[in-house]
């Protein structure tokens, strides 16, 4: 044992000597890198300082700019000016940057600015999958709720929500500071839905929450699928956009419809306001349940709260068709005074641009005929069906109903949705599948999955046959799958527009069966009846 001590003893000694020395280099890397940090804080000192004066002084030249009587000098300067503030701007991105009321509240002086780009893209897309994640847990969990009646399911979904929508509001703030672009009222939507499910969450186990309950949980199954849609189709428009140079980097996925949107996204448009009319039906329903005997403060305070959510959503969607349409004659005026120029250059007659400009002034709006015609085509075996359904209804409202069975009013804008995005899809495939004859395959299987999605109605309202409605919906189901499989081979975009239709379908499908389950023997105590008289 000692001899192996002598003999180990020079080398641990030589081994210590290495790493000592490998400490001072060390030391010195630290010295070093601490010498920089000062100086980089300094460089932001002198940087940040440097850009107040360049806004202070732009102010005043914007302010002299105004009493200037020279139009070209003017119009000269403000676009200079324009491609300063743009370059000020990237600029501050490199910068830290205060963290506003919100998180100094929350945080207190914690710096939350992420000066490294990768960093920031980093953060960004952990947000993006955060969103997505708790989206299908969403799903599930209301789900799971409509087919159970567990209070400790329904207390921990509301959790999740107050979880969620309180972690948003945190790392939107964050993704504010360091450089995206998110408008006030989607970050004030979802601090006013942290509130809303706190108040679900405190909401005492009454008579008014159990009416309440179950279209609650179909008003978030519905709000899941429309947020996945926006997450699924938002970042292919995005990842478009930036590469063009047209978006910022750090624009994120968020809620409703915005101006970038209508490249590809326009589609989304009415399952956004069929959300928008479930949050005021959602009031409505809140403010009749307040006049319960047995309602709490809980029920008033969440249908103003609904009410304003559908009007907000409601109101900042709607302007942005009119910032489109500005930004339309914007761009057309720009195309042709561009033209207008070229012909001044080359033919030199006053005259003839004259003429021109007036016949592009008075060319009539060009209808899509095309799409005009698939999108109204699924509508009308609808329009159809709910006149036999309406003839009906008297029986269907002696049928025995579970609750998972959502109300009435449910079905038209659901279906009147869904078969205006199956237009549109039969349309992208009929465009880009070649027309009628190369894409025969699965325009034939959109045909045979519209006649059996015609056939239901007349079937279950009609025959009042329960059970041939259910294996016929069964026989749907099977052929929706199969469109969406057809059309996705052809257009990405047309099979994914499948999705909402074939989850619908297995609702509808799941509705039928119950309604098979609790009402086997009626139409034998019809016959009975009709024997009678």
């Amino acid at each position: 044992m000692d001899l192996d001590a002598e003999i180990c003893e020079p080398g641990l000694t030589k081994e210590w000597d290495d790493l000592a020395q490998d400490y001072k280099e060390l030391e010195t890397l630290n010295r070093e890198y601490l010498a920089k940090l000062e100086e980089i804080g300094e460089l932001q000192a002198k940087c940040v300082k440097g850009l107040s004066h360049q806004k202070y002084r732009m102010g005043i030249i914007s302010k002299m700019l105004k009493q200037l009587n020279t139009r070209e000098t003017r119009e000269e300067l403000q676009k200079s000016m324009t491609r300063r503030e743009q370059q000020l701007y990237e600029i501050e991105q490199t910068l830290p940057k205060p963290n506003g009321t919100y998180l100094q509240i929350i945080l207190g002086n914690v710096n939350v600015s992420i000066l490294n780009k990768s960093d920031k893209f980093k953060y960004k897309d952990e947000y993006e999958k955060f969103k997505l994640v708790l989206s299908v847990i969403g799903f599930v969990l209301s789900v799971v709720n409509l087919f159970t009646n567990i209070r400790t399911l329904e207390l921990s979904f509301m959790f999740l929500l107050v979880w969620y929508y309180c972690t948003l509001t945190i790392r939107e703030s964050i993704l504010k500071v360091n450089g995206s672009r998110i408008k006030g009222w989607w970050r004030f939507h979802h601090f006013l839905s942290t509130v809303v499910s706190a108040v679900l969450l405190v909401w005492p186990n009454t008579g008014p929450w159990y009416v309440f309950r179950n279209q609650f949980m179909w008003f978030n199954v519905y709000i899941s699928v429309v947020q996945y849609l926006q997450f699924r189709y938002q970042r292919g428009v995005l990842y478009r956009l930036k590469a063009l140079g047209e978006r910022d980097n750090m624009d994120i996925t968020i809620e409703g419809f915005h101006s970038w949107m209508w490249r590809g996204l326009s589609f989304l448009l009415p399952f956004l306001f069929v959300g928008y009319l479930f949050q005021l039906y959602n009031a409505y329903t809140l403010y009749k349940l307040a006049y319960h005997p047995e309602a709490t403060w809980h029920v008033s305070v969440l249908s103003a709260m609904f009410l304003v959510l559908f009007l907000g959503n409601t109101t900042t969607t709607i302007m942005v068709i009119p910032q489109k349409l500005v930004k339309e004659r914007i761009k057309d005026h720009l195309l042709a005074s561009k033209s207008d120029c070229r012909k001044e250059r080359t033919i030199h007659n006053k005259d003839s641009i004259s003429d021109k400009t007036q016949e592009h002034k008075e060319m009539p709006v060009r209808i899509n005929w095309p799409l005009f015609t698939a999108t109204v085509c699924p509508n009308i075996g609808g329009w159809v069906g709910g006149y036999i359904t309406k003839r009906n209804m008297s029986w269907y409202e002696t049928l025995k109903k579970s609750q998972i069975i959502p109300p009435n009013w449910v079905f038209g804008p659901v279906w009147t949705t869904i078969y205006c995005t199956m237009g549109y899809s039969s349309y992208l495939v009929w465009r880009d599948g070649g027309g009628l004859q190369e894409a025969a395959v699965p325009l034939s299987v959109y045909g045979l999955n519209l006649a059996l999605n015609w056939s239901w109605s007349p079937l279950f309202f009609g025959s009042r046959n329960i059970k041939w409605a259910l294996y016929e919906c069964v026989a749907l189901l099977g052929s929706t799958a199969a469109l969406g499989i057809a059309f996705y081979h052809v257009n990405h975009v047309a099979g994914y527009l499948i999705i909402p239709y074939f989850v619908w379908t297995s609702l509808a499908t799941t509705f039928n069966y119950v309604l098979y389950r609790d009402n086997k023997q009626l139409p034998a105590a019809e016959k009975t009846e009709e024997k009678k008289n």
